[in-house]
């Protein structure tokens, strides 16, 4: 398992937050802790990557 906290630009409630969160964790990532700033993200380097978790955040309009 590897650990990731990115800063996330965009998120305004924490229904963007809950947003991430669940797309994350439906493609793979272990857990995610998303605030209105940033995410601490678990995951298993064997089923997602650094690139494919920023882009899953990107496709939902945040900036990483």
């Amino acid at each position: 398992m590897k650990q990731l906290t990115i800063k996330i630009e965009g998120m305004h409630c924490m229904s963007c937050s809950a947003l991430i969160k669940d797309v994350l964790e439906e493609n793979g990532v272990k857990n995610a802790d998303v605030t209105l700033e940033d995410a601490t993200i678990t995951y298993d380097e064997n089923k997602i990557d650094e690139d494919k978790i920023k882009a899953l955040i990107r496709e939902e309009v945040y900036e990483v």
